[in-house]
């Protein structure tokens, strides 16, 4: 697994196939307009449309999507996955404060 800074992340967005694995009610709040896909449905969504780029994992605080990627590196051999370093919350605060993540 390899953390990718909002910073580097704000540049290479095309470089991945990104998906949020926050519950739907959280990106409803507010996203940055990836897919959507719940932590507990990432394998079954993966097994059908599996990334043509790498993987980058999105979540609130990252957290969540360290331990989806985890799982994936150890689990299902997912040869490269990457992780939003801390999260929403650290995109909000080093490249956009006008990204809404609590009601």
């Amino acid at each position: 697994m390899k953390w990718i800074t909002p910073t580097e992340f704000s540049t290479k967005q095309a470089d991945f196939t990104v998906i949020d694995v926050r519950e739907p009610y959280e990106y409803q709040i507010g996203n940055l307009g990836f897919p959507n896909v719940p932590m507990a449905e990432v394998c079954e969504f993966l097994k059908s449309n599996g990334p043509k780029l790498p993987l980058l994992l999105i979540c609130k605080s990252g957290n969540r999507a360290s331990a989806v990627a985890n799982y994936l590196e150890t689990e299902l051999n997912f040869p490269e996955v990457n992780v939003l370093e801390g999260g929403l919350q650290n995109w909000h605060d080093s490249v956009d404060n006008t990204l809404i993540l609590d009601v």
